[in-house]
């Protein structure tokens, strides 16, 4: 599955071997990648580099993956962001936790960086078809209104 030809990714790892390593395969992708060290300035890299999609690490140094997952599922901005767990946890009680708080796709270090790209292909596309759903859906039912609607009322 290929990218979305601008399809923006904040990729949040705090080891930097592997943030250099997936940054540079995305960017090979087709991906354009915003590279993220530091969890505390995670909204304000989202509002500057409006990603289409969340790729984080669970382990962090001073605020863990699962809080960040909570943080921007609140944020109304935020909260139908794809996001993309990438950690280091293979047991299924941190996996179940990830979902459980919202994230969109697990993937366990190591993997094949092709799954790297692929889940967030998959997660970018879904996003933009549900994106479309929903203005389409959005768009109908205005035109219902508006169509059933008493006649002095579209005159105002």
């Amino acid at each position: 599955m290929s990218p979305l030809p601008s399809a923006q990714v904040l990729l949040l790892e705090k080891d930097g071997t592997n943030r250099m390593l997936f940054a540079e395969y995305l960017e090979q992708c087709g991906y354009s990648v915003f590279q993220l060290s530091d969890e505390r300035e995670v909204f304000e890299s989202l509002e500057s580099c409006r990603p289409d999609v969340l790729v984080l690490n669970l382990k962090m140094p001073a605020i863990d993956g699962f809080t960040i997952i909570e943080q921007v599922r609140a944020h109304v901005l935020w909260r139908s962001l794809p996001i993309l767990v990438v950690t280091g946890y293979t047991l299924t009680k941190y996996q179940r936790r990830a979902y459980q708080l919202g994230a969109n796709a697990y993937l366990t270090k190591p993997m094949a960086p092709d799954a790297l790209s692929a889940a967030i292909a998959q997660l970018v596309t879904q996003s933009s078809s549900r994106l479309a759903n929903d203005l389409s859906n959005s768009l109908a039912d205005s035109f219902a209104k508006n169509r059933y609607a008493p006649a002095e009322s579209l005159i105002a």
